[in-house]
């Protein structure tokens, strides 16, 4: 038993250094450097490191040299068992025309090794509620979008009442 609770302990021990001692910064500049390639630019954030996550706080988005919008907070977890981003109150630019006028309250993007080949979607808008999720075998991805209202600039699948889908691939 106590062999047992031992390795309990150092299983724990692990786990919070693991988490505390991750280089959470490095990993936010490896996004910005995979997301220059597709002109995407995230920029004018103040980056804020606790040991559990790495807060972006009020950046904007520029996407091929056009302000697309601005956020209040982009959150990072690494974790072991669950690796998350988190974006609360993006607003879209209201300038731009080519794209709807959004805004997101709370949209969250996370990764489990226990399911390693999806990553999983969930949201909540100005337009409705958002669910998807990303095939990481068959690189498809689709987002659904729970609404009245879709925007009709965007190519939405009519999946049933109210309930439109994005799909893409990479």
């Amino acid at each position: 038993m106590k062999k047992l609770s031992l390795w309990l302990l150092y299983f724990v021990l692990f786990l919070l250094f693991f988490v505390g001692f991750t280089p959470k910064k490095l990993l936010y500049y490896k996004l910005e450097h995979l997301l220059h390639p597709q002109q995407i630019i995230i920029s004018d954030e103040h980056l804020e490191e606790t040991p559990i996550s790495l807060l972006a706080k009020n950046g904007t988005v520029y996407i091929k040299s056009i302000k697309s919008g601005m956020f209040d907070t982009l959150g990072f977890y690494p974790d072991i068992f669950l690796n998350m981003i988190e974006l609360k109150n993006f607003h879209s630019n209201r300038s731009i025309t080519l794209i709807p006028k959004v805004d997101i309250q709370t949209l969250r993007v996370f990764y489990t090794p226990f399911y390693p080949i999806k990553i999983f979607i969930k949201g909540d808008s100005s337009l409705g509620k958002i669910t998807g999720s990303i095939d990481l075998l068959a690189k498809k991805g689709s987002v659904d979008l729970l609404s009245s209202h879709p925007p009709r600039i965007l190519p939405l699948k009519k999946i049933s009442e109210s309930r439109y889908r994005y799909e893409f691939s990479y």
